[in-house]
């Protein structure tokens, strides 16, 4: 009967963990993906004071239309760049920005790709990729971004924790694990990453390792309620192999 309880338990905590882990709402994006001035490739620093400037150049309208919501006028105004001689690249990723904003996903899908196709080493359009999938709530879409966001940046944090709760979902927990061990060695403070580790460890067979990793988080988050559920589980499966 116990064995039939703690059966029971798990697969109701690996059903809800495993949806939780791969749509996670995480940041949309670094702040070079959210704003309009990192979309045309200007890398932004953070500003001691506010700064009173005009802002020109060939995008400055549509920036300031995208400021005032008008996504519409800011994508005309892209068009006119770019059909004036402008950065082909530079406008398909503005593009495909402002139809995200629109929530025109399929149009900001295509920009995004075609932006992709101009430089294939640039970051901001798979995550702007990434940014559609989620969006669309597309988890085959969500799944081939974030791994073309890995070929270009390895330890992308975001893209990383998408492919560990994807890994979860589809029950590899093998891989989940290896991943979220990767996250953790630059982050060892991250609770989520954590978390994930230890379910992906204990669906593996692992039972003492879990039971280490949510002793870390409960020691930090005593609340933290994934950490809470597995503490309990394992404690209760331990203490029944012990005896």
């Amino acid at each position: 009967m116990m064995r039939f309880l703690l059966t029971l338990v798990a697969g109701a905590v690996l059903g809800l963990l495993g949806e939780s882990l791969f749509t996670r709402v995480l940041p949309k994006a670094p702040a070079s993906v959210r704003s309009a001035a990192a979309s045309m490739g200007i890398q932004e620093k953070p500003a001691v004071a506010p700064v009173n400037y005009a802002l020109t150049g060939p995008l400055s309208g549509s920036i300031q239309a995208e400021t005032n919501k008008k996504y519409d006028e800011a994508l005309h105004a892209v068009l006119t760049y770019e059909q004036s001689g402008g950065d082909p690249f530079v406008a398909s990723e503005r593009a495909g920005w402002l139809y995200y904003l629109k929530g025109s996903y399929p149009e900001a899908e295509r920009a995004y790709m075609n932006a992709n196709k101009l430089h294939a080493a640039a970051l901001n359009p798979v995550l702007g990729l990434l940014n559609v999938a989620e969006a669309m709530k597309d988890k085959s879409k969500i799944r081939w971004a974030a791994d073309a966001v890995l070929k270009v940046d390895p330890s992308n944090y975001r893209a990383s924790m998408v492919v560990a709760g994807s890994d979860f979902a589809n029950h590899d927990y093998r891989g989940a694990a290896f991943i979220y061990r990767r996250i953790l060695v630059p982050y060892p403070d991250d609770v989520d990453a954590r978390s994930g580790l230890a379910w992906a460890e204990y669906y593996t067979g692992d039972k003492q390792d879990p039971l280490f990793q949510f002793q870390t988080i409960l020691a930090i988050y005593p609340d933290y309620p994934y950490a809470k559920q597995g503490y309990k589980l394992l404690s209760t499966v331990n203490g029944a192999a012990g005896r």
